[in-house]
């Protein structure tokens, strides 16, 4: 049980880390990173999608 919260918690840390690099090193716009974010995402959701319809 405890790992299924500090996993959730630990993600979220790198995302905004990453979020924050991307912003502070490398100069990108708010909004460019945010859109980058929903692109990540929904790329992880689609391959998710496809792994479990290619298991089942």
């Amino acid at each position: 049980v405890f790992y299924s919260y500090e996993r959730g918690f630990t993600i979220a840390a790198i995302e905004v880390a990453t979020i924050m690099l991307l912003e502070v090193s490398y100069g990108w716009s708010s909004e460019l990173c945010g859109v980058a974010f929903i692109v990540i995402a929904g790329g992880s959701i689609f391959m998710t999608v496809v792994a479990a319809l290619a298991i089942s």
